[in-house]
């Protein structure tokens, strides 16, 4: 004898509808959560590279502020070198803390970086606005990189310029009457730097003795004394500048040099490439144009350059100008042929027989060659005359 059994449909039904909403309430709770986390963990990401940025803004304010201070200083270091006689003018060292000591930005990225990383930059919804949360990295790295050659060029060129100049005059001090025939053996030993803005005092020392028909030969250091970084150790004396002056009683004849003066083609490289590379403001940007060819560089001089001193009639013993117009060769040769920006480390002998406003209405031209592959250079300025 068989027994039918009725199925429970609709009972079976609704547990099975109820099994099926809740996995899919389940799935939906489990995505509203990660979406949840998602999000609390992109605010929070948001909030700390906002806090981040705010941050690093407030300290380009103060880079800011600190640059237009050294720039000042600078301008007032130069009005008080050309506005007196060098036997009266006394240098603040606060002063040349500001020509060569200068801040650079630095700016954090850390909580970007992680984004970029992660992948979660992605969640950033403005198109233009990601594209430069993703392009920021590069672009400070090459601010940076950019920071810190312009801060290298003014430690090795400004600290130089003021030891040269220095060397000479200090030389020129000791010997009333005498001439300072040239500038030799000159040694940089390391840039003269100044620490957290505290002033320093730099140190001439002259020493000269007779040398031959009637010259003197006068030997100059520049040094400095820095206090010990803990008590009980001692002071440090180092010395950054050494130099040869011989002094003469008459002035040294100038020397004849034969020169064409080259065509516009032949120095095809212009003042606005070149500046694009070179970090010198608009009194110091003395190439107008400038040609490499083989071990060769030379460059012709821009005319009506701004002045670079208060009162503009001022004299230098060095004429600046012109050995940064030989500098700026040699460096360009370097750029063209090495690719590669360069420094100088010494001069072997630098002699002034005229000053840049003394040739009237003739063209400057340096002429710079290298018989070492850019070891050494050998330059001199000479007019179209």
């Amino acid at each position: 004898m068989s027994k039918s059994e009725t199925v429970p449909w609709k009972r079976l039904t609704a547990e099975g509808f109820v099994v099926v909403v809740s996995i899919l309430l389940a799935f939906g709770i489990d995505a509203w959560w990660d979406g949840y986390r998602d999000s609390e963990r992109q605010r929070s990401q948001l909030a700390a590279m906002r806090e981040e940025f705010s941050d690093s803004l407030n300290g380009l304010d103060e880079v800011l502020d600190s640059i237009q201070q050294h720039a000042d200083g600078v301008d007032e270091l130069i009005l008080l070198l050309n506005g007196a006689g060098v036997s009266e003018v006394e240098v603040p060292g606060r002063l040349l803390g500001y020509a060569i000591g200068w801040r650079t930005s630095d700016v954090s990225t850390s909580t970007l970086d992680a984004l970029i990383a992660s992948g979660d930059l992605s969640f950033v919804a403005n198109d233009a606005l990601r594209k430069s949360l993703a392009g920021l990295p590069a672009f400070l790295l090459n601010l940076t990189e950019d920071e810190i050659l312009a801060m290298e060029f003014a430690e090795s060129i400004m600290s130089t310029f003021l030891a040269r100049e220095g060397l000479a005059e200090a030389a020129a001090l000791l010997a009333p009457g005498f001439h300072v025939d040239s500038v030799r053996h000159v040694e940089m030993s390391g840039a003269f730097k100044f620490f957290h803005s505290e002033p320093r005092t730099l140190y001439l020392n002259v020493f000269a003795e007779p040398g031959q028909d009637g010259t003197l030969a006068a030997r100059v250091t520049l040094h400095s004394i820095t206090a010990p970084a803990r008590e009980g150790l001692p002071m440090r004396t180092q010395v950054h500048f050494r130099a040869g002056v011989p002094l003469a009683s008459q002035i040294s004849a100038m020397p004849d040099v034969e020169f064409t003066p080259p065509e516009n083609a032949e120095m095809p490289t212009t003042a606005e490439q070149i500046y694009k590379i070179f970090f010198h403001g608009p009194a110091y940007q003395v190439i107008e144009r400038a040609g490499v060819s083989g071990s060769r560089a030379v460059s012709r001089m821009a005319d009506q350059l701004p002045i670079d001193r208060e009162p503009a009639g001022a004299r230098m013993l060095m004429a600046p100008r012109l050995v940064e117009l030989c500098f700026q060769s040699a460096a360009q040769w370097s750029v063209e042929t090495k690719e590669a920006m360069a420094f100088p480390i010494g001069v072997e002998s630098l002699s002034v027989y005229l000053q840049e406003n003394d040739t009237g209405a003739a063209r400057l031209f340096a002429l710079v060659n290298t018989e070492d592959d850019g070891e050494t250079f050998d330059a001199r300025v000479v007019d179209d005359g």
